[in-house]
């Protein structure tokens, strides 16, 4: 009775030290793609075509290096970019208004597999020509 008491003990204790070891651990999360692009006054952003997988996590700078103000909306590929405004972006992925020589860093996850596009929604600049596409591949 004896050894059958110990060795239930035992094992009851081996359990308990494999749960508290710290034997489980958490996935480090991945390092953020780190992008940047520049906004200029020719009413055109540096890189008008990204691709990026489902779920990176994002740190994208984008730099005014021009004399007018700019901003950078993320907003689905169905939307008329000559009609979008900052409330139309997609989980709330935007930037503020970026002044003149000025830089804005916007971090978010990329979304689901799909087309996207980013465009500047200061008044006339998307008709002229400042949008970009965002490619999310699996």
């Amino acid at each position: 009775m004896k050894i059958l008491l110990s060795t239930t003990l035992l094992v009851f204790a081996a359990f308990l030290l494999i749960g508290c070891s710290g034997a489980q651990t958490e996935a480090a999360a991945p390092d953020p793609v780190a992008l940047s692009l520049d906004a200029t006054d020719m009413m055109a952003f540096s890189k008008t075509e990204v691709t990026l997988k489902t779920g990176a996590p994002v740190k994208l700078t984008i730099n005014n290096a021009g004399a007018l103000e700019h901003n950078w909306v993320l907003v689905s590929a169905d939307k008329d970019p000559l009609t979008v405004s900052e409330i139309d972006a997609l989980y709330g992925v935007k930037s503020e208004t970026i002044g003149a020589g000025q830089s804005a860093v916007v971090e978010f996850i990329a979304p689901g597999p799909g087309e996207y596009q980013y465009v500047c929604t200061t008044a006339g600049h998307a008709a002229s020509g400042m949008v970009g596409k965002l490619n999310v591949t699996e």
